[in-house]
């Protein structure tokens, strides 16, 4: 009997402590809702510009044991560059495309949010241009790499101001770390 008033009592004390962690835990697995009236202003036209280029720089060895080669350059030469407003929404939906590396998934990018995003394509020197945006803080993301494999893709916050041309380097660095808001950094 001694021991299972114990047990008990052991229950009925780590009763609330579970049901606190219950609650932490749904309330940051909350959904964040599209909110589209704050993404409204994006379809609109503007007289703000951007400009930018995407690529990655990596060290390529002669062969596989060598110290010795050279550097290689690629770019995102026909790929897609997608201008994305920000908000909470899309503010997720982007660290998604970044962590699973996936971009162009549809099933990452509803209809109700496709609406709002802007699409150009890199050239054959990895430049892209979205002329005539509206000002504001957007997402610029598009993938890295030769076209017939998969690339890295790349996350760049642009923001706009009405008659001005913001540039954007979007340079795919590793993968690492696993946000693209952290750039890698040593101490």
């Amino acid at each position: 009997m001694p021991a299972l008033r114990r047990r008990l009592w052991l229950v009925l004390g780590l009763a609330p402590l579970a049901s606190g962690l219950v609650a932490c835990r749904s309330a940051s697995a909350k959904q964040v809702s599209l909110e589209p009236e704050t993404l409204a202003w994006s379809q609109q036209a503007g007289s703000a510009n951007i400009r930018g280029v995407g690529f990655s720089t990596f060290f390529k060895p002669d062969s596989p044991r060598s110290v010795r080669g050279h550097q290689v350059t690629t770019t995102c030469s026909g790929r897609d560059v997608q201008l994305i407003p920000q908000n909470t929404y899309t503010g997720k939906l982007v660290d998604k495309m970044f962590r699973h590396n996936r971009a162009d998934d549809p099933r990452m990018v509803t209809v109700e949010v496709a609406q709002f995003i802007r699409h150009t394509t890199c050239d054959s020197e990895g430049q892209f241009a979205f002329p005539n945006v509206p000002a504001g803080a957007w997402y610029v993301v598009t993938t890295v790499g030769p076209v017939d494999k998969p690339g890295g893709v790349v996350v760049k916050d642009a923001s706009t101001i009405d008659n001005h041309t913001t540039i954007v380097k979007a340079q795919w660095k590793w993968g690492w770390p696993p946000s693209w808001r952290h750039p890698p950094s040593l101490w």
